[in-house]
């Protein structure tokens, strides 16, 4: 599978419609920039200005597919953290491992309700470490994976104080981690806000610029 298409796939969206959409868009741009190239006289400057702006938008519609990959494994990893607070109030009171990850299930986002079903039918075949490594694997994040060896070992350690102490302090260690990479993607959102009125105000200066430069030009002219 090509990594375009892999992207995409990923990112949830629908190859077919994302390449068509891609390609009608550039023959108008490319019709577009052929009609202002017919009616006015060809220039360089009009040339490389469309050229740049074709391979600008190109650019930023491919690059919003890791946007939304990135978008969709945060979501996704905040999504473990709140369904394995509840796995950890279920432990607490009793429950024993494979019971507390089929209870969790029910708070589970789509993605993550399908990962829980493969874990559990592969517990029901495979009583090694596996599947738990397999199903922390989905996350990408090393600390999911050490926390769901830790689960499996709390099989065999039943309410073993050591394993479940170690699991609070991973999942505390997680907790604090998404909770910061949270505040800091909203922290950058605001400080990026602000950047917007400076941003429109040097283009409100250019465009000042070139106005009073056309003006000067006229007037020069007309001389």
């Amino acid at each position: 599978m090509s990594s375009l298409k892999n992207k995409i796939i990923r990112s949830g969206l629908n190859y077919k419609k994302e390449i068509s959409i891609l390609v009608i868009a550039n023959v108008l741009l490319l019709l577009m920039i052929a009609a202002i190239l017919y009616f006015y006289k060809i220039d360089v400057l009009i040339i490389s200005t469309s050229v740049a702006f074709l391979v600008l938008f190109n650019f930023i519609y491919l690059s919003r597919y890791s946007s939304l990959i990135e978008k969709d494994k945060e979501e996704n990893i905040k999504n473990f953290v709140s369904i394995f607070t509840f796995f950890r109030i279920y432990i607490n009171n009793g429950y024993n491992v494979y019971t507390a990850l089929k209870e969790i299930g029910a708070f589970a986002n789509p993605y993550v309700m399908e990962r829980l079903s493969e874990l559990i039918h592969e517990i029901d075949n495979d009583k090694s470490v596996t599947p738990f490594i397999h199903f922390a694997r989905s996350f990408d994040i090393l600390i999911i994976e050490q926390l769901m060896i830790n689960i499996y070992q709390m099989i065999d350690g039943g309410n073993n104080t050591s394993y479940l102490r170690q699991f609070e302090l991973l999942f505390s260690k997680l907790s604090e981690e998404s909770y910061e990479k949270e505040y800091t993607k909203k922290e950058k959102r605001l400080n990026t806000m602000t950047i917007f009125p400076l941003v429109a105000s040097a283009l409100l200066i250019v465009m000042i610029c070139f106005g009073v430069v056309a003006i000067i030009g006229e007037m020069l002219n007309g001389i």
